[in-house]
């Protein structure tokens, strides 16, 4: 045996020497011990001639190291593929952390899979942060760094849990750097002219969804998941749970508002999605930004946003950050909260009304009265009229 193997199957012998006992139980047992040795270094001997042939797998690889384990520690290797271990660890934090919070982490990771591909099959072992990087620069161009830094996160996450559980030695995402964040906003609101023009060019469900996100400053992914269920036409209420902050929303139906959902066909079942063509959309397509280019087509159409070029010029196609747009379906939030402050609403109730998360700014506003709500929006101009 070379003197290499010979080497390894020294160190091996040594790892259960100690525990042996002694006199003639003992020798027998070096012995077998000394086999023992000598086996795994043949194997690993007939990896190193596979692997410099360029005849060696990752699966010939794994197989052969899990044999091994087993045989010397008389169970089997942990191990798990990327795509099974994400949707168990999903499966754990619908536990932990509830449903809602689930889904918000099932977007990420369904983002993350789709982006591997086959090697979302590969031992989660095997996963390379290179794999992460090039997921976090493919999304880039398309959401926004929050959305994207959101998403790293999540990965680092559940790779924490595997370090935890042994199936990983490090966790990858940790070597993954999370994107500069823009320190300015550069989204405006609407003026009506704009908004007019908008609605005009939307279709029935981007026109309710339109309505929505400019009467209670909902952001899109919550107007998208909204649900009948959520709305109260008897009160005039809506809620939902923002979905960024976590906050339980209660927000007075605005008169424009209120007409307009009563005219559409309300269905028998509560849980139905009040737009169902984008709540569907926003699952499958939340990181590749889908709802949100279609809003921005809706622009186009109403002369309010160029035409992104084609890929001949190098812009516009996937894999290059497009430049801040001074609007978007968020600046109908900006709206919002600009009409409230119109109508002569108090920052606190704006605050309010707009659902922002600070500690702070919570303080103000924990206490307003439902009243004090339902005047100010009730001041808001009618974009239909």
């Amino acid at each position: 045996m070379p003197r290499l193997l010979q080497d390894i199957a020294s160190l091996l012998e040594a790892e259960v020497r100690p525990k042996m006992p002694t006199g003639t139980a003992a020798r027998l047992n070096k012995r077998d011990a000394r086999r023992l040795a000598e086996l795994i270094a043949g194997r690993f001997e007939v990896l190193a001639i596979e692997a410099r042939s360029g005849r060696l797998t990752e699966a010939a690889a794994r197989r052969t190291i899990a044999e091994i384990y087993e045989t010397s520690n008389r169970e089997a290797l942990p191990s798990s593929s990327v795509a099974d271990f994400m949707r168990d660890w999903l499966d754990r934090k619908s536990v932990e952390t509830g449903e809602k919070t689930r889904d918000r982490y099932a977007v990420a990771i369904q983002s993350f899979l789709d982006h591997l591909g086959d090697r979302a099959q590969v031992d989660l072992a095997h996963l390379r942060s290179r794999d992460i990087a090039d997921w976090r620069d493919a999304i880039a161009g398309k959401v926004t760094s929050s959305t994207v830094n959101f998403g790293i996160k999540v990965v680092r996450a559940a790779l924490n849990s595997a370090r935890r559980d042994g199936l990983v030695s490090e966790n990858e995402a940790t070597k993954v750097t999370i994107l500069k964040t823009r320190p300015n906003d550069t989204r405006r609101p609407f003026s009506p002219a704009e908004l007019r023009r908008v609605v005009d060019a939307a279709d029935d469900e981007w026109r309710g969804m339109i309505m929505v996100g400019l009467y209670t400053g909902a952001r899109l992914g919550d107007v998208a998941k909204l649900r009948w269920g959520d709305t109260d036409l008897l009160n005039k209420v809506i809620k939902f749970t923002a979905r960024k902050t976590g906050r339980a929303m209660e927000i007075p139906l605005a008169p424009p508002l209120h007409r307009h959902l009563e005219s559409l066909p309300t269905p028998d079942d509560p849980h139905a999605y009040l737009f169902p063509r984008a709540a569907e959309c926003y699952e499958r397509n939340y990181f590749n930004g889908l709802l949100s280019k279609q809003f921005r087509a809706i622009l186009v159409k109403a002369g309010l946003a160029e035409a992104r070029k084609n890929r001949e010029t190098g812009t516009g196609h996937r894999g290059v950050k497009h430049k801040a747009e001074e609007l978007s379906f968020h600046s109908l939030r900006h709206t919002f909260v600009s009409w409230l402050k119109d109508a002569g609403a108090t920052d606190s109730v704006a605050r309010d009304l707009a659902g922002h998360e600070s500690a702070d700014v919570n303080r103000l506003y924990t206490h307003l009265a439902p009243a004090t709500r339902r005047a100010a929006v009730a001041q808001l101009p009618d974009i239909l009229a």
